[in-house]
């Protein structure tokens, strides 16, 4: 099944169609990043076999993904992304006490308005 969203906002206009065989990646984390001009890359992860915090292994993670992004695009996603969160605070804190402390600790002074899309 293809879905179409229509956002007609002040600063975009656009359809977006999705089709159902999207291929959807699941990761653990961004193991490194480069930034740069025009472009920034993001190597994504799983972790195969994790560590203990009492252990001396050495957790094991298998890249999932690269993603090369324009930088302007990445920057914007990253300001989205916060203000998203921001807008969610109190959401957050009804899925348990140390996810809302984390999240509540990276949002501390971050003052984004809520984006148009």
């Amino acid at each position: 099944m293809t879905t179409i969203t229509q956002v007609r906002a002040e600063d975009a206009k656009f359809d977006l169609v999705i089709n159902d065989n999207m291929p959807e990646i699941f990761t653990d984390g961004i193991s490194h990043l480069l930034m740069g001009n025009p472009i920034s890359k993001l190597t994504f992860h799983s972790v195969t076999n994790p560590s203990l915090p009492d252990n001396d292994e050495i957790e094991q993670r298998k890249g999932v993904l690269l993603l090369t992004i324009p930088t302007p695009v990445l920057l914007e996603l990253c300001r989205n992304i916060l203000a998203s969160a921001q807008s969610s605070l109190d959401a957050f804190s009804d899925t348990g006490k140390k996810t809302d402390t984390q999240v509540r600790k990276i949002m501390d002074g971050v003052n984004i308005e809520k984006p148009n899309i």
